[in-house]
């Protein structure tokens, strides 16, 4: 039987999630920038109009500019960060895809990792933060972020478990019916049998109602 396609992730806003990271770390990275100036400034007067003096001490020179020093280091790292974050939302993002089908669920999970889970091997489903969905199995949890149709895709997988798991119960339901039917019967059997022992019922009885027990 064919496999048949039930729905398929659509990528929210990925440039702007990405932009959105951008503005808040520039942001940041600005009012250190403002922070470290003001610290630089103040140790340049300070220098300036005390450095020489003999009643300051060396080592308050040395802690302004060791303010200034690591003011510098923050927002550099502040900047850094702000762009390596932002690469790593839209290059890892941008690769994601996730599937659903009527057998199985696939695609890309972060940075283009490759995701085959039979719906046999799904335990669970989650839904988190920035639009993500989280399929669960015996193995662990993948998680796929930034799906714009997320509800849809929760709601598709959710059916094809609970269809899963109702089918699960009816064939449990059958195997227990036709269990209990071969009990009764090896019961009723058994009553013929002891009828056939004592001389209440011929061979030629006891083996007519054994066929009919049995279906033969």
């Amino acid at each position: 039987m064919d496999e048949k396609v039930l729905v398929q992730g659509e990528l929210g806003h990925i440039k702007k999630m990405r932009n959105t990271i951008l503005i808040i770390g520039m942001i940041l990275v600005g009012i250190m920038a403002i922070v470290t100036l003001g610290l630089y400034f103040d140790y340049s007067d300070f220098v300036l109009n005390y450095g020489s003096s003999p009643y300051v001490a060396y080592s308050v020179v040395q802690q302004k500019q060791l303010g200034v020093i690591i003011s510098g280091v923050i927002t550099a790292c502040l900047l850094i960060i702000c762009i390596v974050a932002a690469s790593i939302v839209y290059n890892g993002l941008s690769k994601i895809l996730i599937v659903v089908t009527d057998k199985r669920v696939y695609g890309k999970a972060m940075f283009g990792k490759q995701v085959d889970l039979p719906l046999d091997s799904i335990s669970a489903l989650g839904m988190g933060m920035f639009s993500s969905i989280a399929v669960a199995t015996s193995s662990g949890k993948i998680t796929f972020w930034g799906i714009s149709n997320r509800d849809e895709i929760h709601k598709a997988i959710s059916g094809l478990l609970q269809n899963r798991q109702s089918g699960n119960k009816k064939e449990a339901a059958a195997v227990t019916h036709i269990t209990q039917q071969a009990q009764s019967s090896a019961d009723e059997l058994k009553k013929y049998k002891d009828l056939l022992d004592s001389g209440v019922i011929s061979q030629e009885e006891f083996d007519a109602k054994k066929k009919q027990l049995l279906g033969l």
